[in-house]
């Protein structure tokens, strides 16, 4: 577990203590079907919907301890996470990423859908 600088009050409680993990094939298909709930394009510019978009990916790769998964949507993150808190995370699915690969370095495919979300954790 790690721990979040400033936390996510939820149920009058400030939650810090986190996991964060990798970005899962069921994870993204998670993601797309969330936008599509909420009738956003994943091609947008608007800086609102670029900042769900965001969100409802690290939705499907963070746990806050004490808050039930189901509540950690997009929106909820968007509104309750802070902007340091979220590179915090940001950071640990990098780190998470470096460990995984090891001493080697691994090819990287193209994916565009990958492509419009690496900086997130670069």
């Amino acid at each position: 577990m790690a721990l979040l600088k400033y936390g996510v009050l939820f149920d009058c409680e400030v939650h810090k203590s986190f996991s964060a993990k990798l970005l899962t094939v069921g994870g993204n298909c998670a993601v797309q079907e969330a936008l599509a709930e909420l009738n956003i394009d994943a091609e947008s510019t608007n800086v609102r919907d670029k900042a769900i978009i965001d969100m409802a990916y690290l939705s499907q790769q963070v746990e806050i301890e004490g808050i039930p998964q189901d509540t950690l949507t997009a929106n909820f993150l968007l509104e309750n996470l802070s902007e340091e808190d979220h590179w915090v995370i940001l950071e640990e699915i990098l780190q998470l990423r470096k460990k995984r690969l090891g001493d080697t370095e691994a090819p990287m495919i193209s994916n565009p859908n990958a492509e419009q979300h690496t900086h997130k954790t670069e």
